[in-house]
């Protein structure tokens, strides 16, 4: 099983590695890297405001280890908050990250964290499969997510997408998990999951009445696909 997961971590890797290295940025990473980079560096959350900053912060801690990174805020203390939302995603990210810096520099070790999720994804697959149904299975199921197109695309950027799935794959996984049996760490799996994907993106809240459901089904039915 071990072996299984190495080899997959390491084809999934250097798939998205071989990807990133050619690939110039989508429309909104640039925001989003400034964002990141924003709340770390200087506790400044304004930039790209129209979701939580957590998958930000995450791909840019890279950012922290590099040098002479260019970003000032200080001119944007008298500025209106209005203006500082629209020009924040787009403008300003755009010459943080090709004016102000080396856009490769920034952009590669930033979609790394992606990748890191991207394989975290993987494995959660293959555990879940593994619970349910078996080796066998779970082995299929980590070839399906391994060869998945829009998964693969998404794995790569500076984006809060993958984040968000990865915390609410892994909300319903720890949920299914207790519906077999409670434990301690099963339910603050549950919990810390539940609020990572919340800190990821605000859609996320869809999460609440999926639970409640789920917990309706389960309090009926007794159990949901108790695990083996």
């Amino acid at each position: 099983m071990i072996a299984i997961l190495l080899a997959f971590g390491v084809a999934y890797g250097a798939r998205q590695s071989s990807r990133i290295a050619r690939e110039s940025a989508t429309f909104d990473e640039p925001g989003n890297l400034l964002a990141g980079y924003s709340a770390l560096a200087h506790g400044d959350y304004r930039p790209a405001i129209e979701h939580p900053p957590l998958a930000r912060i995450w791909a840019a801690l890279p950012l922290l280890a590099i040098p002479d990174v260019g970003w000032d805020p200080s001119g944007w203390a008298s500025a209106a908050p209005g203006l500082v939302a629209t020009a924040g995603p787009f403008d300003t990210g755009h010459a943080f990250l090709y004016q102000q810096n080396d856009a490769n520099t920034l952009l590669h070790p930033a979609r790394l964290m992606t990748v890191l999720l991207g394989i975290a994804l993987g494995g959660l697959v293959f555990a879940w499969a593994a619970a349910w149904l078996g080796f066998r299975a779970a082995v299929i199921a980590l070839a399906l997510y391994l060869l998945e197109p829009n998964l693969t695309a998404h794995a790569g950027l500076v984006t809060t997408d993958l984040a968000v799935t990865l915390a609410m794959f892994a909300a319903l996984f720890f949920f299914w998990r207790i519906t077999g049996r409670w434990t301690t760490g099963r339910v603050a799996g549950l919990a810390l999951s539940v609020a990572a994907a919340v800190l990821c993106k605000f859609s996320a809240l869809l999460l609440g009445p999926i639970l409640l459901v789920l917990i309706a089904l389960a309090v009926w039915r007794q159990r949901v696909l108790t695990p083996r």
